[in-house]
């Protein structure tokens, strides 16, 4: 009967954020960009690849495709690994994979609950790993709910530049 919480920022601010940082929005590509290299094709970017060809001829001229990338990884937080935090980080597919690899390029999201078993068999049990994904789903429907309301059409996502 533990109280978990989730520290996490709305997700359009976090999208907001990278694409007003001009050094990455100057390097951002939002149209289908085929890459060939003598002849052969090359996928090398999300960009480059069939689904984002097909999905953008579905789209009006004047909308593009936003490829959101989230991830996450244990951070030890502690000398001794005691203490850790699992932070999830937003990135763009639209940022190509130089810069994306840049650390102005990715932004945190949110630090996920952590569920604490008091025992190892509690760890090992069944019911705890069902409890741990379910609270790992519910954060994660938490920081998405703002994006499905805009699945079906879209939304004018503004910036400061552009």
């Amino acid at each position: 009967n533990e109280t978990y919480y989730l520290h996490y920022r709305q997700i359009f601010d976090t999208i907001k954020e990278l694409l007003s940082n001009n050094d990455i929005f100057e390097h951002c590509v939002f149209k289908f960009t085929p890459l060939y290299n003598r002849g052969q094709r090359i996928y090398s970017e999300q960009f480059n690849g069939k689904w984002w060809e097909k999905t953008q001829n579905t789209l009006p001229n004047v909308a593009n495709i936003l490829s959101i990338i989230l991830y996450s990884d244990a951070t030890t937080c502690d000398q001794i690994g005691k203490l850790s935090e699992h932070p999830v980080y937003l990135t763009l597919g639209n940022i190509p994979n130089w810069r994306r690899n840049k650390p102005d390029a990715k932004v945190l999201l949110c630090y996920l609950p952590i569920l604490k078993a008091k025992t190892i068999s509690e760890k090992k049990s069944r019911r705890f790993l069902l409890t741990k994904k379910t609270l790992f789903h519910k954060a994660f429907d938490v920081m998405m709910h703002p994006l499905l309301s805009y699945k079906d059409r879209g939304i004018d996502l503004q910036t400061n530049n552009g």
